[in-house]
């Protein structure tokens, strides 16, 4: 017997309703071909291709906000930004194909959600990201 979207398991259930905020957020996402991170000991490491983002409000970065990371219908990660509104997500090396990838904040009690989404290009570098 087939269930919920034709699942034999019921996926999720949402009840009631989630009050978001009002206050603008600006949310900015790049793909990197080579995402320099922090390395042992203040070194750099060159983990690889990954996405970086920037979550804001006003200018002033918003710290501890969680930031989902997808690509067309598969989840990449799930991580809060820091002190200066940024957070990084490894991505898979699809240097060879064009991919689109789509961080979103889906929103608080004080913030609006914001999403942005970057495509890459056939075996080329970043592109700029288009804001929701």
């Amino acid at each position: 017997m087939a269930g919920l979207g034709g699942f034999s398991t019921p996926l999720g259930v949402a009840i009631g309703t989630r009050t978001v905020g009002d206050t603008p957020t600006g949310l900015t996402l790049k793909a990197e071909r080579d995402m320099k991170a922090e390395g042992p000991a203040g070194t750099t490491a060159h983990p690889g291709p990954g996405l970086r983002v920037r979550l804001a409000s006003a200018g002033e970065p918003l710290e501890g906000k969680g930031i989902v990371f997808s690509s067309h219908s598969d989840a990449l990660c799930m991580k809060p930004t820091d002190g200066g509104g940024r957070v990084t997500c490894p991505m898979p090396n699809r240097r060879t194909v064009k991919a689109c990838y789509t961080a979103t904040f889906l929103g608080d009690r004080t913030y609006a959600p914001a999403t942005a989404t970057v495509c890459t290009k056939k075996g080329r570098g970043t592109t700029r990201s288009r804001q929701y």
